[in-house]
């Protein structure tokens, strides 16, 4: 029986740099997704236009990513790891039940400065809720959105000193649901829903005052 040779240093290096070429080139191409989708929309946007962007070949797509929807789904999963990173770390540094409501805005920062995604997600949504097996694999990204917003919530009310009215994850549901209907209202009416009917809705969904108005007004 044979012995299997050993790869010598070039061919390590070699191997290496063809890893890292792969690399950069998904990383291109998802980059580009991201740009493509929010100029575009999810529906508007092709396999074509984002290897456009990218600089590459339609072939090039197909050899990372099965689909538009799975390039779409991989760029949504790093979105919601770095969204549940961010409130994860704001939520380490409630310190009071002021900072701790605070929390409230500081997490609707990320999707309120990138109107175009949200966009494009509420387009991916309704597709993949015609088909079961991408609603299927959206659901379980989605989760992760839920738990991370509930873990938020957790630390939320322990610094406040209060009890959740309800369970956290069905609070965290009803509170990307707002937001989501916020959204939608603000997109329609060309401006944000006034800050007092959010404060009265923070207030009964959540039963916490916002620190910066006495009357419970909020600041979203």
């Amino acid at each position: 029986m044979g012995t299997q040779a050993k790869a010598t240093p070039a061919a390590r290096r070699r191997r290496a740099s063809r890893a890292d070429q792969v690399a950069e080139r998904r990383r291109s191409l998802l980059d580009a997704a991201g740009v493509a989708f929010r100029r575009d929309g999810y529906l508007a946007a092709t396999v074509d236009a984002i290897a456009d962007v990218a600089g590459l070949t339609k072939g090039a797509v197909y050899s990372h990513f099965t689909s538009k929807a799975d390039l779409f789904l991989t760029l949504l999963e790093e979105l919601v790891a770095q969204r549940s990173a961010h409130n994860a770390a704001a939520a380490a540094h409630a310190s009071d039940a002021e900072s701790a409501v605070a929390l409230l805005d500081i997490a609707r920062v990320p999707s309120v400065d990138d109107p175009e995604w949200r966009l494009a997600l509420l387009e991916f949504r309704v597709v993949a809720a015609r088909d079961p097996e991408l609603n299927a694999r959206y659901a379980r990204v989605h989760d992760v959105t839920i738990e991370g917003v509930s873990q938020m919530f957790a630390a939320m009310y322990e610094q406040a000193g209060i009890d959740p009215p309800l369970p956290l994850r069905a609070l965290a549901r009803a509170a990307l649901g707002m937001d989501t209907g916020a959204f939608l209202e603000e997109v329609v009416a060309g401006h944000p829903v006034p800050p007092e009917i959010a404060g009265v809705l923070r207030t009964r969904l959540f039963g916490v005052d916002d620190p910066g108005d006495a009357s419970g007004g909020g600041t979203t």
